[in-house]
């Protein structure tokens, strides 16, 4: 996300937080009315990016799930194999969901920001 947010920073103009300034608009007031609305997309789409990679995060919350109630969609998906009959195929469906959900978000992001996704997702 830091690296969204640097980079709507650097491509954002100077201009208007100088004119800002030139007419005797505080700091917070720049910062409030000028520069986080430039910037609000990059720190969106940086957001949806964390919560993408921490939704499908495997190996902290393994150890820390010590409960059915509490377990990630991994742990879900990898405890659905043990199901008789039908839990090969219940885990492959929640897999396949999961990575088109991951899939979905990121090409959000993307459009997001206004970039075309590159074809190697």
């Amino acid at each position: 996300m830091g690296i969204l947010a640097e980079e709507g920073v650097e491509q954002t103009s100077v201009a208007y937080e100088e004119v800002a300034q030139t007419l005797g608009c505080s700091f917070m007031k720049i910062l409030h009315k000028i520069t986080l609305p430039l910037i609000a997309a990059h720190l969106t789409a940086g957001a949806i990016l964390v919560f993408s990679q921490t939704l499908l995060a495997v190996s902290d919350s393994l150890i820390l799930a010590q409960k059915k109630v509490f377990y990630p969609i991994t742990k879900a998906i990898y405890e659905m194999l043990n199901f008789l009959g039908i839990g090969t195929f219940l885990s492959c469906a929640l897999g396949v969901w999961a990575m088109s959900f991951l899939a979905i978000l990121i090409v959000g992001s993307s459009y997001m920001l206004g970039k075309t996704p590159r074809s190697s997702l």
